[in-house]
C-alpha cells in the first residue's frame, strides 16, 4: 500500500520539469558509488559496472572546452593490475547493490573514489578479501595503479602498529591523498599520502593527527585545499567536530554554538555525523528523538554567516520553498564562493524511505533558501521520470553537482548540473 501511495505521488508530480538543466553524461546498468567532482570541478567519478567486461570499474569524465563533461571511461576495473602487488581486485565498493541510499555515510565512510588532475584515490577489497587503499595515476594516457596501505601491513609509526580498515582517500592539493584509518589496537590515525610522479618513486604516508585520551575514536573525515575536518569523541567522551590546520599540524575542536547548542539538541543519538569541511568552515548532519519518539534530522552549518545553534533545515518542518516535509536528510556536501554557501544533501519522503532526492541549500548572509535539485517524480526535458537521486562523498564544487539518478525505464544516470 505504501509503494502504491508513493508511486501515485510520484505520478502526479510526473508533470513538473526540473527547474534545472541536466547534463546528462552516460548510461549504466548499474551505478554502485554514486560520483564525486574534483576540487577543482573540471572532473567526475564513480563506481559502476563496465558493461564491456561485467566487472566493476572506475569510471572517470573529464570537463571539456566545450563545457560539457566527456563520456566516461573506465579507468581501474577489477582485472586492474596493481603494480608492486601480486594480489588483484575483488571489488570496490564493501556493499554490492546499486543505490545504497539508506546508510551513504556509514562509520567508516563513503568508501567513495576521488579525482583530481588525473590522479584517483579510492578503497578496495583484495581477492583475498583484506581492504585496502590505492591510487591509479594516468601516463602516457594509460592508467596505473598503486597500494598506498593494505590491511595487516605495519604503519609508518613508532611503536610498531597495523591497518585495520580504512576510509576511502581523498586526493587534494599537491597531489596528496589524505585518510582515516585505524589500527588492530583501535586507535585512529589521519595520514597524508604524497602520490609520486615517477613511476620508480614511493613515499611513505606522513601522520597528521593520532588518537589520545583528549581526541579519539575519529568517524569520516571531510577534505578541501589541503585541511580536513573529522568527526571525533573528546575527554569528555562527547562525539564532537575537529578541524586541521595543514600549517600549524594543530586539530582543534569546533564546538557548535558552545553549550547552548548542546542543550538545544541534547537528545542526540548518533549526532553529529555526515561531517563536511570547506574553507574552514563546517556542516553536517543529525538526528534528534522528540518527546513522541520520532526521529528528527537536521543539517547544521556555520557557514554563509550562519550561527550553528540555527539549523539549516529540519525534517520536521514544511519547506516553504519546495513545500514538502521530508522524513530524512544527509549526507551533506559544503561548498563556498563569493561568501555564500551552498550545502547539497540527500532527503527521503514519508511515502518511502527509498524514494531518495537530492537538494540545495544555498545560504546567504545568514539567510536560507532551500531548493529541490533531483526529486523523485519530475521528468527531465528528454520526457524521462526520476525515481530516485543519490550524490557521492563530495558532490558539488564551483557551481556543479554531480549526482546519478534512476529513471522510470530502469536506466542509472550519471548526470550533472550547474546552479
Amino acid at each position: 500500500m505504501k509503494v502504491l501511495f508513493a508511486i501515485a505521488i510520484m505520478l502526479l508530480m510526473s508533470n513538473i520539469l526540473l527547474a534545472h538543466d541536466f547534463e546528462i553524461i552516460s548510461q549504466n546498468r548499474r551505478v554502485l558509488v554514486s560520483p564525486s567532482i574534483a576540487e577543482n570541478g573540471k572532473s567526475l567519478v564513480y563506481v559502476g559496472i563496465d558493461e564491456k567486461t561485467g566487472h566493476q570499474g572506475i569510471f572517470v569524465s573529464n570537463l571539456q572546452v566545450n563545457g560539457t563533461f566527456s563520456k566516461p571511461n573506465v579507468a581501474v576495473n577489477t582485472s586492474s593490475t596493481i603494480e608492486r602487488l601480486r594480489k588483484g581486485f575483488r571489488y570496490f565498493q564493501p556493499n554490492y547493490s546499486p543505490f545504497s541510499a539508506e546508510e551513504f555515510r556509514a562509520k567508516n565512510g563513503l568508501d567513495s573514489p576521488t579525482i583530481q588532475n588525473n590522479i584517483i584515490t579510492f578503497s578496495a577489497t583484495l581477492k583475498d578479501l583484506r581492504r585496502g587503499i590505492f591510487y591509479a595515476i594516468k601516463r602516457s594516457n594509460k592508467w596505473q595503479v598503486y597500494p598506498i596501505a593494505i590491511q595487516g601491513h605495519k604503519m609508518p609509526v613508532k611503536p610498531d602498529v597495523y591497518y585495520k580498515d580504512f576510509n576511502a582517500p581523498y586526493i587534494s592539493v599537491k597531489q596528496r591523498a589524505i585518510f582515516l584509518t585505524t589500527a588492530k589496537n583501535d586507535l585512529s590515525y589521519v595520514f597524508s599520502y604524497k602520490i609520486p610522479t615517477e613511476r620508480s618513486a614511493s613515499e611513505e604516508p606522513v601522520l597528521l593527527a593520532k588518537a589520545d585520551e583528549n581526541i579519539y575514536d575519529f568517524r569520516d573525515i571531510s577534505v578541501a585545499q589541503g585541511n580536513f575536518a573529522t568527526l571525533a569523541k573528546g575527554g569528555n567522551g562527547l562525539l564532537s567536530v575537529y578541524k586541521f590546520d595543514s600549517v600549524t599540524g594543530i586539530l582543534t575542536e569546533t564546538i557548535p554554538g558552545g553549550n547552548e547548542f548542546w542543550k538545544q539538541v541534547k537528545n542526540i543519538t548518533t549526532a553529529p555525523e555526515g561531517v563536511s569541511y570547506f574553507n574552514n568552515k563546517i556542516a553536517f548532519s543529525t538526528y534528534t528523538i522528540d518527546r513522541d519518539g520520532n526521529n528528527v534530522y537536521a543539517i547544521y552549518s556555520n557557514a554563509g554567516n550562519n550561527e550553528f545553534a540555527i539549523p539549516v533545515i529540519t525534517s520536521n518542518e514544511i519547506i516553504d520553498s519546495i513545500d514538502v516535509r521530508l522524513a530524512k536528510i544527509w549526507n551533506p556536501t559544503l561548498y563556498i564562493q563569493d561568501n555564500r554557501a551552498y550545502i547539497t544533501f540527500m532527503g527521503v519522503l514519508r511515502e518511502d524511505s527509498r524514494i531518495t532526492g537530492v537538494y540545495l541549500a544555498t545560504i546567504d548572509n545568514g539567510k536560507v533558501n532551500i531548493e529541490s535539485i533531483a526529486v523523485p517524480g519530475q521528468r527531465l526535458v528528454n520526457g524521462h521520470i526520476i525515481l530516485a537521486a543519490t550524490i557521492g562523498a563530495v558532490s558539488i564544487r564551483h557551481g556543479t553537482i554531480a549526482l546519478a539518478l534512476r529513471l522510470e525505464n530502469g536506466d542509472n544516470v550519471i548526470a550533472v548540473v550547474r546552479v
